[in-house]
């Protein structure tokens, strides 16, 4: 009888001691589903090229729940007398990292136009302009203020023909919709 009631003792303890346990935390968070969610952003850049500060527009849609494609608008103001214009368009492997934070390799493709005042002949202002192709690859980080609206920091090359390569910082904010 007492190695009987030893037994179910030792088995209620058991059975308690089990339920203590903590479960193996995840290595990410799985945030709510994004595929087919929509966004857009407005940000602030800065191009290495000729240190040239603008302003930019994007895209964004997640074709799953990690895979996001982005397509982006950027014009940098004059500096020098050189100003430029790009035109982007990327892909985002997004890892959530908790709910309220998420990084992203990025890697795509982009045209830009570079501008140079020339002078003034005969009261006309004369500029000339160049186009180049290239690829960006780079990454990014996103803190989000509520479900919906996130802002961002992101760092990117841009390898472009021509001479025209540069490293992008941009600056922004981001609502999904």
């Amino acid at each position: 009888m007492k190695k009987t009631l030893f037994f179910a003792a030792m088995l209620a303890f058991a059975v308690q001691s089990q339920a203590q346990t903590q479960p193996q935390a995840q290595a990410f968070i799985v945030a709510n589903d994004n595929t087919n969610t929509k966004a857009l952003g407005l940000n602030l850049l800065f191009g290495s090229y000729n240190n040239n500060i603008g302003i930019g527009a994007k895209y964004q849609h997640f074709v799953t729940n990690n895979v996001r494609l982005e397509g982006s608008f950027g014009y940098y103001f004059p500096s020098n007398g050189l100003y430029a214009w790009d035109i982007n368009a990327n892909a985002h492997y997004v890892f959530r990292l908790s709910p309220k934070f998420a990084v992203y390799p990025l890697a795509g493709f982009s045209f830009s136009n570079w501008g140079l005042k020339l002078g003034t002949l005969e009261n006309t202002t004369v500029y000339t302009h160049t186009g180049s192709l290239g690829a960006n690859f780079g990454g990014g980080v996103q803190y989000f203020l509520s479900e919906n609206v996130f802002v961002n920091a992101e760092v990117r090359q841009q390898v472009l023909s021509g001479n025209y390569s540069q490293a992008n910082l941009s600056f922004g904010i981001v609502a999904k919709f």
